[in-house]
């Protein structure tokens, strides 16, 4: 490992992940009245599985990082880097979620498979730049229609 590592620098933050510390507690409350087995434990297991299942959920959102050669997908503990030589194309969507367009990445894997990544970010332009400067033929769409 280098002494001297780049700076990564976010392009996702994961920003809902912080719900997950009050519904930890919430599970833990959950569990705790369906340990007591009063005449509503069947609806405390219910709340119990759906909240456990959410804070997994959230534990798991995946967030993205860059630095001036990789994309770093991190889903949990696992992390995973893609050259940004690698990328194809990043294109707006289409369709508007909360008022906002998600960004479609296209990148090659490892066996030269073609890859799709959806996120939303307004942290874009110094990846964008990244990405330009490690890979000319890369198609960048910032209109969902037109090509600028």
């Amino acid at each position: 490992m280098r002494k001297e590592q780049e700076e990564k620098l976010i392009i996702t933050t994961g920003i809902i992940r912080w719900l997950r510390f009050p519904i930890a507690i919430v599970v833990v409350i959950l569990f705790t009245d369906f340990l007591k087995f009063n005449s509503y434990w069947q609806y405390h297991l219910l709340f119990f599985l759906i909240f456990s299942g959410l804070f997994y959920l959230l534990w798991n959102r995946r967030r993205l990082k860059h630095d001036s050669a990789n994309l770093y997908i991190k889903r949990g503990k696992d992390e995973t880097r893609v050259p940004l030589s690698n990328i194809v194309s990043i294109k707006r969507s289409r369709t508007k979620v909360n008022s906002k367009r998600y960004w479609i990445l296209i990148y090659l894997d490892e066996i030269k498979q073609e890859r799709k990544l959806r996120f939303d970010s307004d942290f874009n332009k110094p990846f964008f730049d990244a990405v330009r400067d490690n890979n000319p033929k890369v198609i960048i769409w910032e209109h969902p229609f037109f090509n600028h």
